[in-house]
């Protein structure tokens, strides 16, 4: 499938992760569902826009912590582990306001990278300990 038509199906249309049993799978389309979506709405909106409270409601910003540095935390909870000083350190910060695009939008990066791949934390940890 050419990457021109592969950006307009859906991941889970796309016969990709075969070799992963299908709950698995799902969560894993799933969450490259969700990257897609992040780059197609978030990545052309300025700091202010990243920042912005309308209503005194959560910022996008706010958003793309929670959903990495929540990210993080799960897979921890599902290794077994306790989170780190840091990662609580990181939870209570996620509301603060200021921070620069390219800081988001990097540390996204990162966390997706963790997940996906062959070595993605998914796959070597939550998939084996379910039996999948």
């Amino acid at each position: 499938m050419s990457e021109e038509r592969a950006a307009e199906v859906e991941p889970w249309l796309r016969e990709t992760l075969t070799d992963v049993e299908p709950v698995a799978r799902g969560v894993l389309h799933a969450l490259e569902l969700a990257k897609e979506d992040l780059k197609k709405w978030c990545r052309d909106l300025t700091e202010e826009q990243l920042n912005r409270r309308p209503g005194g409601l959560a910022s996008v910003a706010f958003q793309l912590r929670h959903i990495s540095r929540s990210l993080d935390r799960l897979l921890t909870y599902a290794e077994g582990a306790a989170l780190t000083e840091e990662q609580v350190s990181n939870s209570k910060t996620e509301m603060e306001e200021g921070a620069k695009r390219d800081e988001y939008l990097e540390n996204l990066r990162q966390r997706w990278n963790g997940v996906h791949g062959e070595c993605g934390r998914w796959r070597a940890v939550i998939i084996p300990q379910r039996g999948w």
